[in-house]
């Protein structure tokens, strides 16, 4: 919000839309304009700040347009017409003037050329709109003129050459209606241009004018006529059409402009009303259609503005009479689909002094308005990004045909997705059916959480799709995500555990753990700490990971650990879904063979050392002695060495050929009992 110009004008509230916000290309430059007296105003850092004090044509005199209308077309040219108050030098006082003005290469001063009259009466509300015609320009002149018996639109247009030589055409009636009293008809202009709002669309500048055309009598209500291009060039006028026969308040609360596609009329739907109306004709002239944004709820509308974004969405800007804020909401031209209405500027906005311009790069609306609720009163900037509708999100599980269980709860993950900064989810739709079933199974909630948990039990056996959208923070609805696929499934039975027994002793430091199943495509198998009794899963002693085999009912273990309580478990994949875990608890507790001795002897002639074992005679449980290993490190080594022989017969030795000179080893022997355990020697040098 930036103030730009502080004025004492005597009619702040009797200048409909009299001020204009507009913007040179090359390079950007904002022009604010606003009359009485006439002044200019740019910004060049998208009106953050403004320099004020540019006037227009040097004989235009210190009083003079108290009404206005102000246009840069695509090559950087102004377009300016107003009425002049009073006599200055040639100008004649309560004529109408046009005037053409070259900028200066960075866009922020006007060269003005010599001032036309368009019309020898001082038209009310005037607007302009101009555009390249060849290597010259054509400016449209729209303007009301109201005499206490009759209502008019006036239509003048001024043609200019390459040289600056100007052709005036004046003076066209569009609409005269008999009227008690002077009702103004407040037109707007516009051609069919390109989204840019500046060149013309197919080189053919055809021309659209919308009007109130008062509140009584037949005819009342909102009227349009368009005029169709020839080459010439002419422009010939149509029919006018009624389009609204609504009575609604004349002054301020009516505004046009065309899209690029079709042309936009927005009106108050009465003079004492929140409601207000947006029609739509589209450029062929033969479709009107009505839009209703959502009610301001701020009292009666004292003044209305619409434009546009390069995607044809429609923005509407609006001021209450209660309090006077500016705020604007947005039609989003392909959901077909209001936005909630935002808060432009907290403002004492006088009636009628709105203006707005095309929203820059689609979000920025930018408004012009007259601020205060005394004179003096200031001429006021205001920008909005505004908010977007929150994009699909992204589907996160399940996806990908993935196969969920159907007797569990399911969880169903997204991510919110929103090109607001700091936007944020406030509600969800989440819906799912049977793939192409011919309807949906939907649930809302108004939640930040991005998942939504389906109950076991919910879903029926089969092929799923599933979609999402969201609602961002100020209830603008996202699109739905397109369908992620999955499939509904029942868990296999929980197989059966037919070794070792539960309960049982593991008498030796290997085993085996066997199942019975109808059938499987994997398996998994682990053992886990005990805790009072029942399996402890925070604490897993060895997990096999998924083993993909059909026919195997049975996984060799070990149990490196003696004398602790462990459970073995199981469980088995089938269509997609595991079973949950077969589990028997089982006692280790085995015996191992007596402590060996290790005989190390060294050969000098050779270089060799020769190692034997002793191994005791086994007492009570101990297991007899099948074969031993010889292990070696280097002296003072404190690691488990390397194996230099394994599975040495009881009564053999080994034979170590590979040592240095010089280099002191110790040696170990490791027995291994009939019972498939061991015991270690201590270490020998």
């Amino acid at each position: 919000m930036a103030v730009i110009d502080t004025q004492n004008f005597a009619a702040a509230t009797a200048r409909q839309n009299q001020r204009k916000l507009d913007r040179t290309q090359s390079p950007q430059v904002l022009w604010a304009a606003h009359s009485d007296p006439f002044e200019l105003a740019y910004s060049t850092n998208d009106g953050a700040s403004w320099t004020s004090g540019v006037g227009g044509p040097t004989n235009m005199g210190v009083t003079a347009a108290d009404n206005a209308a102000f246009f840069i077309d695509p090559d950087d040219v102004a377009h300016l017409v107003w009425v002049q108050n009073g006599t200055a030098g040639p100008l004649a006082g309560g004529f109408t003037y046009y005037c053409r003005a070259l900028p200066n290469p960075g866009r922020t001063a006007w060269t003005w050329g010599t001032p036309q009259a368009v019309r020898g009466s001082a038209l009310t509300a005037v607007d302009v709109v101009a555009h390249r015609d060849g290597t010259g320009w054509q400016a449209h002149i729209v303007g009301s003129d109201a005499d206490g018996l009759q209502n008019k639109v006036l239509y003048g247009r001024v043609a200019t050459t390459s040289a600056g030589v100007h052709t005036v055409t004046t003076a066209d009636l569009l609409f005269s209606h008999s009227v008690t009293g002077t009702i103004h008809t407040y037109p707007s202009i516009d051609f069919n241009h390109t989204g840019d709002g500046k060149t013309v669309a197919g080189s053919t500048p055809h021309l659209y004018v919308s009007w109130q055309a008062g509140q009584t009598g037949v005819g009342k209500g909102v009227r349009f006529v368009k005029a169709t291009y020839s080459a010439g060039p002419t422009w010939t006028w149509g029919t006018a059409r009624d389009l609204d026969t609504a009575s609604f308040a004349n002054s301020g609360r009516i505004a046009g402009c065309f899209d690029g596609s079709r042309h936009l009329i927005a009106f108050a739907d009465s003079a004492s009303t929140s409601t207000i109306k947006v029609l739509e004709r589209d450029a062929a002239n033969t479709t009107t259609t009505a839009r209703t944004p959502p009610a301001l709820s701020d009292g009666v509308v004292t003044a209305v503005s619409v434009s546009y974004n390069e995607s044809g969405d429609l923005y509407l800007t609006a001021v209450g009479a209660t309090s006077q804020d500016v705020k604007t909401v947005k039609f989003g031209r392909s959901t077909l689909t209001w936005g909630p209405w935002e808060l432009v500027a907290a403002a004492t906005a006088q009636p009628n002094s709105l203006n707005m311009r095309r929203p820059l790069a689609g979000r920025r609306v930018e408004t012009l308005y007259t601020e205060g609720s005394a004179s003096p009163y200031n001429v006021v900037y205001s920008s909005l990004i505004q908010n977007v509708t929150p994009n699909a999100p992204t589907l996160l599980t399940p996806i990908g045909g993935s196969v969920v269980d159907r007797t569990a709860t399911q969880r169903f993950d997204w991510d919110y997705s929103d090109d607001d900064p700091g936007d944020s989810q406030s509600a969800y739709d989440f819906r799912y059916r049977i793939i192409a079933a011919p309807s949906w199974t939907t649930v809302s909630a108004t939640s930040v959480n991005t998942y939504h948990d389906v109950v076991g039990g919910t879903l029926a056996t089969g092929d799923y799709e599933w979609q999402a959208r969201t609602t961002d923070a100020l209830g603008l609805v996202g699109p739905y995500a397109s369908s992620a696929f999955f499939t509904a499934a029942t868990p296999p039975a929980t197989p059966t555990i037919t070794a070792p027994a539960n309960g049982s002793t593991v008498a030796q430091n290997t085993g085996t753990l066997e199942w019975s199943v109808p059938t499987q495509t994997s398996f998994q198998v682990r053992k886990v700490a005990d805790l009072a009794g029942s399996p402890n899963t925070a604490t897993v002693y060895y997990d096999s990971g998924e083993v993909v085999s059909t026919g195997a009912r049975s996984a060799a273990l070990t149990f490196p650990t003696n004398n602790r309580w462990e459970h073995l478990q199981v469980r088995i994949k089938a269509a997609g879904l595991w079973s949950t875990w077969a589990s028997v608890r089982v006692q280790v507790a085995y015996t191992p063979p007596a402590v060996p001795t290790a005989v190390v002897t060294s050969n000098t002639p050779t270089g060799a050392v020769t190692i034997a074992a002793t191994h005791p005679t086994p007492a009570g449980a101990e297991p007899a002695v099948t074969s031993f290993d010889v292990y070696r490190r280097v002296n003072g080594d404190l690691g488990d060495g390397i194996r230099r022989a394994a599975t040495v017969t009881p009564a053999g030795s080994f034979v170590d050929w590979a040592v240095k000179s010089a280099v002191v080893y110790q040696y170990r022997v490791q027995d291994h009992g009939d019972n498939n355990t061991s015991s270690y020697s201590a270490w020998t040098a």
